[in-house]
């Protein structure tokens, strides 16, 4: 994972443990003689019946249901974080596994909690069978654009509850928030390509993310924003802005503050991207209430090239190079978080 590239969906493995009791002898008397052999007592008749909150861990049919219930649960998550605006983090679906509501003081809470404030029948479902609660983990990485917004939720290894139908044709329903499980933070992994270019991985990131939102603006020739028509600032806001969460690109009506952070983090070594008017001042009017529509972007192929502290990133359309863009490598400050790529320029390659 290049730390932000597409992930492939991990299927949740589930472990289900059966226990056995096993009964034990009487031991033999220590006494000189044998012992009296106990006259047999008739066994107590076996139950049939079953706690209606339980089954028998041993029933074949219905270890197959918890497993396929957890894994419509993993799958149903992925899903749901492949498909959504998180561009700003990385997550993947781990352990999944059916939990029993009565054993699990949090489940039992989110259940009671949404049936009494909702007028549903989450617990009456799970207790008649007619559906599994599942608790799937999840791990999560942010893109380094989040270091710069403040506290997100928890990095490191995250849970949530989800709710799935026996109905397999009736969809799955997350029942609670990002619950934080992580003791640790979480750590970017290493790609093959950041590892060539002699870059950690906050800095690989944002060389990526710079080059779609540089390319997603139909931007090429310059030296610095100030090159930039209005029409393109706005184009490469509204892009790069989703880097960072921003999919409401109303901001782009006159949010100096904002505006003036994305482009000092890209254009600068400055660390005052919280404060400054250095691009735009503090009454910027903005480009009105409606941001404008991204221009389709071409299906670019990336190469990266260092030459010392230089970078450039060519980017080519059927093999043929279209457009190219130069890089400076910040190191960042001793905690290393706001370490990254700054642009210094572009050029188109076509005629």
């Amino acid at each position: 994972m290049s730390a932000l590239s597409r992930r492939a969906a991990r299927v949740a493995a589930v472990l289900l443990c059966a226990g056995v009791l096993a009964g034990c002898a009487a031991p033999a008397s220590e006494s000189g003689s044998a012992a009296a052999t106990p006259e047999p007592t008739a066994e107590p008749a076996a139950s049939t019946a079953l706690d209606p909150n339980r089954r028998s861990p041993v029933d074949p049919e219905y270890l197959t249901q918890l497993s396929l219930a957890a894994t419509r649960a993993a799958n149903y998550w992925q899903a749901e974080l492949d498909d959504s605006a998180f561009r700003y983090l990385t997550a993947n679906v781990g352990m999944s596994g059916v939990v029993d509501p009565n054993d699990d003081t949090d489940a039992a809470e989110y259940l009671n909690f949404l049936d009494t404030n909702a007028n549903t029948t989450y617990r009456e479902q799970v207790d008649n069978g007619e559906a599994y609660l599942v608790k799937v983990s999840f791990y999560v990485v942010y893109a380094p654009e989040a270091d710069y917004l403040g506290p997100q939720y928890s990095d490191g290894t995250n849970s949530i509850y989800v709710l799935v139908p026996a109905d397999d044709a009736k969809p799955c329903e997350v029942l609670s928030g990002w619950r934080g499980d992580a003791t640790s933070p979480a750590i970017p992994e290493t790609s093959d390509e950041a590892t060539a270019l002699k870059l950690n991985e906050w800095q690989h990131t944002m060389l990526v993310h710079q080059c779609r939102a540089l390319a997603a603006a139909g931007i090429t020739d310059f030296t610095a924003p100030a090159d930039w028509t209005d029409e393109q600032t706005a184009y490469y806001l509204a892009a790069r802005g989703q880097d960072y969460g921003m999919t409401d690109t109303s901001w782009l009506g006159g949010d100096e503050q904002f505006a003036n952070m994305l482009l000092t983090i890209d254009f600068t070594t400055e660390d005052d991207w919280s404060s400054n008017a250095r691009f735009f001042a503090l009454d910027w009017p903005g480009f009105g209430d409606t941001a404008p529509a991204l221009p389709d972007t071409p299906a670019y192929t990336w190469a990266y090239v260092r030459d010392g502290e230089t970078l450039t990133a060519t980017g080519s359309v059927d093999g043929t190079p279209a457009v190219q863009y130069t890089f400076a490598i910040y190191p960042g400050t001793d905690l290393k978080w706001d370490a990254r790529t700054v642009c210094t320029g572009g050029r188109s390659l076509t005629a």
